[in-house]
């Protein structure tokens, strides 16, 4: 009899290990935990915190992000409500702020007891990359703004941003082109009369140095932060290729590829050049295509 009972416990302990699986520990009493393909979480005596009713479940700045039927809320570390599950998206800043967006796709700004820092009544909210200390929002317009970390608005939302680089922007306020450093407002440049800001590609890179292209009666350049032309105000376009230190010029009705440092690493003698993500096709009418791999020069 006793052989039996001792049998029957390990059954049942083997039945409730495979109806809840755990699967992340959180902390050191908030264990991540699967029943019935539903998502909850138990402490380390087994209590159930949060019941097994949720799609998806993420712990991030000391709070809980609950996804059910495709709605998302915010809750603490002990099951208490912050905001309904009722968001379409909640996603997870540093220093305690959460950005949230709303069904019909406004967003905001939230720290995580739910107070609010931007209000939910833009197309867009985001933090620069290499900084905590600002979001950029976009309002029903299309134009740009900043606020800080604090929810004070630095600049309001009259520009068109362009080029971004951590903390130092160019933007564009209607017929006016700026370089803008936002952690010294003082210290913006406006750019001559007439300059255009021209969009140029962002490509994630970890090495990767920002540039602008800009027009200025009717002939392109490249510039840096500092206001600096790297790439002379002399051609008849510029585009960016696949990597970051190439750009791609026309002259003449012809093309060829430039490095950042202003070296001509293709001359500019084809009738068209095709962008690939390692390497460009050269195009000449009567010749067979020619390459260039972004990395020939390393």
């Amino acid at each position: 009899m006793i052989k039996l009972l001792y049998l029957l416990a390990l059954l049942i302990g083997f039945n409730s290990n495979c109806q809840n699986k755990i699967l992340y520990k959180f902390t050191d009493n908030r264990l991540l935990t699967i029943q019935n393909e539903k998502q909850g979480v138990i402490d380390t005596l087994n209590n159930i915190i949060i019941p097994f009713e949720y799609t998806h479940i993420e712990f991030r700045n000391d709070r809980f992000i609950l996804t059910k039927d495709k709605k998302v809320g915010l809750f603490d570390i002990n099951y208490q409500e912050i905001l309904p599950v009722n968001y379409n998206k909640i996603l997870a800043r540093s220093n305690d702020r959460f950005i949230i967006r709303s069904y019909n796709r406004q967003e905001g700004l939230v720290n995580g007891n739910g107070n609010v820092f931007i209000s939910m009544e833009y197309d867009y909210v985001g933090n620069i990359d290499g900084s905590d200390k600002f979001y950029i929002v976009k309002n029903k317009n299309g134009l740009n703004g900043i606020y800080d970390y604090n929810g004070n608005k630095i600049l309001d939302e009259v520009y068109s941003f362009y080029t971004v680089d951590d903390e130092v922007i160019f933007a564009a306020k209607g017929d006016e082109s700026f370089i803008i450093d936002l952690n010294d407002l003082n210290k913006t440049i406006q750019l001559e009369s007439g300059t255009k800001l021209i969009y140029t590609v962002r490509h994630y890179s970890s090495t990767e140095k920002y540039y602008q292209i800009v027009l200025k009666d009717n002939f392109y350049g490249v510039l840096n932060f500092k206001n600096e032309f790297v790439i002379p105000l002399i051609y008849d376009e510029i585009k960016s290729s696949q990597n970051w230190e190439y750009f791609v010029l026309k002259k003449s009705d012809k093309y060829g590829i430039v490095k950042t440092d202003n070296t001509i690493v293709v001359p500019i003698i084809y009738d068209d050049i095709l962008l690939h993500k390692s390497y460009v096709t050269l195009k000449s009418k009567g010749f067979k295509d020619s390459y260039f791999g972004y990395d020939s020069e390393n």
